[in-house]
């Protein structure tokens, strides 16, 4: 079989193929899913989640980002695909593209994040910040985020920014894999995020902008079912010298996300919805009031309130919520603790109502409360 061009792979489900290079000599070149292209995979990497900010601190240094702490590149020839300090969004550094004149336009030009190896199907969360220089109507690049799990020789997600200014993502509206405009724009010369959430149990993979939900997929899960590594490129159409794409806070965050729905069902308030670690964890659900919602649940929505933070509804719970010293009475030490934390949010009592801040609301509620418990 005839060896297809990356920039032909790119627009359908295979991983992204590369003839990459590693600092380290311990690599294992195979053969990519039937395309006949050798795909890299790195011999090294913890499994589990990822986080970088690209930061000097993390031991990266200005220069060509190919060898650094597991990064690799689409080749060895590349200068354009680098550490800098121009234009970070948080710390001291960050991941710039630009274009590579050694390259034709058209050619691939970015990085690869090192791959954490073999993962089995978990929710993955992608998350990075991106600022592009500029929007051109006629020529420019585009820049393209793709997820993927190396092991499966298939990506997990692919969200391409268009060089006319508009977000486009790979889907499967029942023809086949296709880029979906979206017809969002994307924000030039400003950092903004781009969220990914891939979810195999519900079948769900959704797409944010900063902070605004932009797609989702009609296919669900069509791709590969986990996360193992993040490739940022672009195809080298730059307008010019000046057009360039920065990327920082780069993280893939594996497993559930808060109060997660663990039993799948749509409904994060009704079975064994505890998310532990990233991980669902089956746990006895607890009603202690017996009015069909989990405690947790009761408290969440502000149906039954939990002054003291215990995790336990107020109406069920045999301690003083008001008793913030534990002295068997609401008084005056009650009182300086409740005054020396007064417009502050301390992330409970004696922010009794949950509002954010103590303040007058709290007060009246602890004076309410006043004397030895009952």
């Amino acid at each position: 079989m005839k060896k297809k061009t990356l920039s032909i792979l790119v627009g359908v489900g295979a991983s992204l193929a590369t003839l990459a290079f590693a600092a380290s000599a311990q690599t294992d070149w195979t053969n990519g899913r039937s395309n006949g292209v050798r795909q890299f995979s790195s011999a090294g990497g913890a499994a589990g989640s990822y986080q970088t900010g690209f930061d000097s601190g993390e031991g990266f240094v200005p220069g060509w980002v190919g060898g650094q702490n597991g990064w690799i590149t689409f080749g060895t020839s590349m200068i354009l695909a680098r550490i800098d300090t121009a234009n970070p969004a948080a710390g001291d550094q960050h991941l710039r593209i630009a274009f590579e004149p050694t390259l034709p336009q058209g050619s691939a030009v970015g990085a690869f994040s090192p791959d954490q190896g073999v993962l089995p199907p978990v929710r993955s969360t992608i998350s990075v910040d991106i600022s592009l220089s500029s929007i051109s109507q006629f020529f420019g690049a585009d820049y393209d985020v793709v997820p993927q799990a190396p092991s499966q020789e298939l990506k997990s997600a692919h969200v391409k920014f268009n060089f006319q200014g508009l977000i486009w993502v790979l889907d499967d509206l029942g023809g086949g894999l296709q880029f979906v405009n979206t017809g969002v724009p994307w924000n030039a010369g400003v950092y903004t995020n781009l969220t990914i959430d891939i979810d195999p149990a519900a079948n769900t993979i959704d797409y944010y902008y900063g902070g605004n939900l932009i797609y989702s997929s009609v296919a669900g899960v069509f791709l590969s079912t986990t996360t193992e590594q993040v490739v940022l490129f672009s195809n080298n159409r730059q307008l010019n010298v000046f057009e360039t794409a920065d990327f920082d806070n780069l993280s893939v965050t594996l497993g559930c996300l808060g109060n997660a729905d663990c039993t799948d069902d749509g409904d994060p308030c009704n079975g064994d919805e505890l998310c532990v670690d990233g991980s669902c964890t089956s746990v006895p659900a607890i009603d202690c009031n017996d009015n069909g919602v989990l405690d947790s649940c009761d408290i969440a929505s502000g149906t039954s309130p939990d002054l003291n933070g215990n995790g336990i509804p107020d109406e069920c719970d045999p301690e003083c919520p008001l008793d913030l010293n534990g002295d068997g009475s609401v008084n005056v030490p009650d009182l300086l603790t409740l005054l020396a934390n007064w417009g502050l949010d301390p992330g409970g009592p004696p922010d009794f109502n949950g509002d954010g801040a103590v303040n007058v609301p709290d007060l009246l509620a602890l004076l309410a409360g006043w004397g030895p418990c009952s």
